[in-house]
């Protein structure tokens, strides 16, 4: 990896994504949500003829989506570093937007960025979006003294050689446990995890699974609040059931 950031080369792969083509998804009642990179609304801040912010229709014009566009343009072209460009983007095209510049990064700047926007959605090939096999060489890469606090790395110093790990999850976002790389070393916390949406009516059933993992398979430790470890899939043992929670 490079030694410093090409932020002029990272600002650009961000532009790029602007262009990306908006799509509509299902709403509750007249809503309309969409899916894009910068945009979670059709309602946007735009500038007027005088210069003037005022939020306008995405979808109803051409002329609104570019105005719309150059607002977010000028954002990223005063954005002061990577961080400040990830907190723009919605959750789920955070970790493609490393993809797209990776090559441009320093080897401090992705450690951070991984750190501050992990997540997104995991199946057993990918992970937000992009190949696991490719999101385990960046954490191989990542200096842990950067990814972590000095808090985040006594409690990963502290962890034994085999570590007993966590999974907080409902019937509807289950998944498969074996390929799926975040979990927490507290039981509790993976309780909050499988609790925190109980107003929703969908989910009927909510457990908490534990397993284990040798150390050598835990990249880092994230949220001093939650614990929560990134981990090589390829490690975890010994899935079981430790409690189920019914409505």
């Amino acid at each position: 990896m490079i030694k410093e950031t090409n932020m002029e080369a990272v600002k650009k792969g961000a532009k790029t994504l602007l262009d990306v083509k908006i799509r509509k998804r299902a709403g509750s009642g007249k809503e309309i949500l969409i899916d894009h990179p910068f945009y979670g609304d059709i309602l946007q801040p735009c500038r007027d003829s005088n210069g003037e912010k005022q939020h306008l229709n995405i979808l109803e014009s051409p002329e609104n989506l570019a105005k719309a566009r150059a607002v977010k343009s000028e954002i990223i072209d005063e954005a002061e570093d990577i961080i400040a460009i990830g907190n723009w983007l919605n959750k789920p095209y955070r970790l493609i937007f490393i993809k797209l510049i990776e090559n441009y990064l320093s080897l401090e700047d992705l450690s951070l960025y991984l750190t501050e926007f992990w997540g997104g959605a995991e199946d057993e090939y990918t992970i937000g979006g992009v190949k696991k096999s490719r999101v385990k060489r960046w954490l191989t890469a990542c200096n842990k003294n950067l990814c972590m606090s000095e808090q985040l790395q006594q409690i990963f110093d502290s962890l034994g050689e085999e570590v007993t790990i966590y999974r907080g999850v409902t019937d509807m976002s289950k998944g498969n446990l074996e390929s799926t790389m975040t979990w927490t070393v507290s039981y509790d916390d993976a309780v909050w995890y499988a609790q925190r949406y109980l107003i929703s009516p969908k989910i009927k059933k909510r457990y908490v699974y534990k397993a284990t993992i040798d150390k050598k398979h835990i990249y880092i430790c994230l949220h001093t609040e939650s614990t929560d470890v990134i981990v090589d899939d390829q490690g975890i043992k010994d899935i079981t059931l430790v409690e189920t929670f019914t409505r």
